[in-house]
């Protein structure tokens, strides 16, 4: 699978600086209570767009509930609820390994194959088997092993089962981020390390999730976020079909004495790492103007003044979240002050908009936090999740 990176030149340089440029600019002026409570909705939003590529629509609204055990009565949607719930597990899983074992490479072979194990445990058992080439029987899909069988995805057939362990060795290696001593480089490598993991296509089923769930791993690693509030899954996922286009190019053999010395074609990872990066910093804009706080303040504000009107939501609540907004957390105390109510008006207020999930705590008498259920999230943060009649169809990725 060589080129593992291809070559650094000028443009790609420039766009990988602006990423990171653009993404530092993106943490400024949040608090960390906030931005934490944002970084749980890109949580939501990885799940709910990896589920889109997969050809899976699962509603924002159904993943919440699921991940408090609220499963539909409607089996095929308690499907789709468990895999949401799956992903999100381990997507918390893998940022607290990371964390508490600072040496891990999340490219190695003994990461990867965690990865996948602790997503199909996790997985309904409909979800874990997969048609076979023919006869109309189905393989099992091994939580964490190897693909022991040949396939094909599209037009383009994968390695055999006997190269994948060395080649995810290779793949460890050439990609562990402590071995890459320049941050640009590193940034290359999320890209590249994309591709490369759907062509060697390790397992059953799941490569595409699996892979998803690396540009995760590979962020938190090289410190690509503080907080991650920004995902590239959504811009992969609203670009599908570019996306799948661009995958298939990269798996490209050489194509000619001056596409560099591999054996699979430089040119198209140049212009797959190109894509890639391109997508990141379109999501930082994007998160960024959607999280600026003056403009969070504009739609609070538009949001209860809406509930106002129709006498479902006192006014005074705005003043509780505008400031939750800049100070992260407010006591009770603090809180009935700044409403401008009477305290036993302002104890049914509060009670209400923790109800309503609009503020939470952590205990009975805790300092309260802004939050963001699915009623307000088109409110505050228009355009993060499709609206049902722009949801893609099609066969999923790899």
């Amino acid at each position: 699978m060589i080129p593992m990176l291809p070559e650094l030149d000028q443009e790609i340089e420039t766009s990988i600086i602006s990423l990171i440029e653009k993404i530092a600019h993106l943490h400024g002026g949040i608090h960390k209570v906030t931005a934490e409570a944002m970084a749980g909705l890109v949580e939501t939003v990885n799940c709910y767009y990896s589920n889109l590529i997969e050809g899976h629509y699962t509603m924002p609204a159904d993943i919440d509930r699921a991940l408090n055990e609220d499963y539909s009565s409607e089996p095929a949607k308690r499907l789709l609820q468990e895999e949401s719930v799956a992903h999100i597990k381990v997507q918390r899983l893998l940022v607290e390994r990371l964390k508490q074992e600072p040496q891990v490479n999340p490219c190695s072979y003994e990461f990867i194959t965690w990865l996948h194990k602790e997503f199909y445990d996790r997985m309904p058992t409909e979800y874990r088997t997969v048609p076979a080439r023919s006869g109309g029987l189905t393989l099992p899909i091994e939580p964490g092993q190897l693909r022991p069988v040949d396939v094909t995805v599209g037009r383009y057939t994968p390695p055999e089962p006997a190269a994948i362990p060395e080649l995810l060795r290779f793949f460890g290696e050439q990609y562990d981020p402590s071995g890459i001593n320049s941050r640009i480089r590193q940034v290359l490598a999320l890209a590249a390390m994309h591709h490369r993991f759907l062509w060697i296509h390790p397992f059953v089923d799941g490569n595409g999730r699996i892979a998803r769930l690396l540009i995760k791993a590979y962020i938190v690693k090289i410190v690509l976020c503080v907080g991650c509030f920004w995902s590239p899954i959504r811009g992969l996922a609203r670009s599908r079909d570019n996306y799948k286009d661009m995958l298939m190019s990269a798996d490209s053999l050489r194509l000619g004495d001056y596409d560099g010395r591999g054996h699979l074609s430089e040119r198209t990872l140049r212009d797959f790492c190109k894509f890639f990066i391109a997508v990141c910093i379109d999501q930082v804009i994007f998160m960024d103007d959607l999280v600026d706080p003056q403009m969070i303040e504009v739609r609070v504000i538009g949001y209860i003044h809406r509930r106002s009107d129709e006498g479902s939501l006192r006014a005074e609540a705005r003043h509780v979240l505008l400031e939750l907004i800049h100070r992260g957390e407010l006591t009770r105390g603090d809180a009935i002050r700044i409403s401008g109510l009477k305290e036993r008006t302002a104890r049914d207020l509060l009670g209400q908009m923790l109800r309503e999930g609009l503020v939470v705590s952590d205990s009975p008498k805790g300092k309260l936090r802004i939050a963001f259920p699915d009623a307000v999230r088109e409110y505050y943060f228009p355009q993060l999740f499709l609206p049902r009649d722009k949801v893609p169809s099609g066969p999923p990725l790899k």
